[in-house]
């Protein structure tokens, strides 16, 4: 149907693009790409066997999380120094409904130092 992709090719995709650029923007702390191919190829395969997404225009697009919200095995530092090979070891609350929503995390940014302290935005 129109407006319609599959995951594993755009995640190919977008791990290309970033080899480029993060060497550059240095944004990217750690990334879980052969992890997300994987949750990208079981959600092509899936649609494609005839599942019907749930309602997000977000299913199945690649994302990043800020490195203060926990994953399992990924940098958790919240920027802070003495805090550096720390890594996670529960799914974050709002991680999880990022993942619930759709979105495929391929890797976490930096955050400013002390982020998981600070008020949110909002």
């Amino acid at each position: 149907p129109p407006g319609s992709f599959a995951s594993h090719p755009l995640i190919a995709t977008f791990r290309t693009i970033l080899r480029q650029v993060n060497p550059q923007l240095n944004a990217v702390v750690a990334t879980r790409f052969e992890a997300a191919l994987l949750e990208a190829k079981a959600a092509d395969d899936a649609v494609s066997t005839g599942f019907v997404p749930p309602d997000s225009p977000l299913w199945g697009v690649p994302c990043v999380v800020k490195e203060c919200f926990e994953m399992p095995g990924m940098p958790y530092t919240a920027g802070i120094a003495s805090r550096a090979g720390m890594r996670g070891e529960r799914l974050s609350p709002a991680v999880q409904r990022v993942q619930s929503a759709g979105l495929i995390v391929v890797g976490t940014t930096n955050v400013s130092e002390g982020q998981a302290t600070s008020p949110p935005p909002h």
